[in-house]
């Protein structure tokens, strides 16, 4: 990112912000006793939706739709890869390097999409013994 950060420089750092601020917001929601554990536990929560009634999970819902939309945005948003040497592509230095793994950030937030579902649901459905 230092040769020529006007360029695509931006990318690298709102994948960082965006990315940093939705994993602190998703761990506090995990880890906090106000978070998920309320939204999957039978005692503190008697919704009809069962966990989709807490706030909590719709928030980390939305939070990863945020990340993945902003970082999906920031991608297309950025400029084209030319042929040749990466330091003749223009962009910053090993940009062909980074960005398939900007795209690879945002298909784990689509299987996290899916897999936060699933997982929220099988606690749900768990039998409390």
């Amino acid at each position: 990112l230092s040769r020529s950060p006007t360029v695509d420089g931006w990318v690298a750092e709102v994948y960082l912000l965006v990315s940093l601020a939705a994993v602190e917001g998703m761990l506090l929601l995990n880890h906090s006793w106000f978070g998920l554990r309320v939204a999957i536990d039978h005692k503190d929560n008697d919704s009809f939706l069962g966990p989709y009634g807490h706030w909590s999970t719709w928030l980390w819902i939305g939070l990863l739709l945020m990340q993945a939309v902003v970082l999906r945005s920031v991608v297309t948003r950025s400029q084209d890869l030319h042929p040749g040497e990466p330091w003749t592509a223009g962009g910053c230095d090993h940009k062909e390097f980074f960005f398939p793994r900007f795209w690879g950030l945002i298909y784990v937030c689509y299987g996290m999409m899916i897999s936060f579902n699933l997982w929220v649901l099988g606690v749900w459905l768990t039998p409390v013994t």
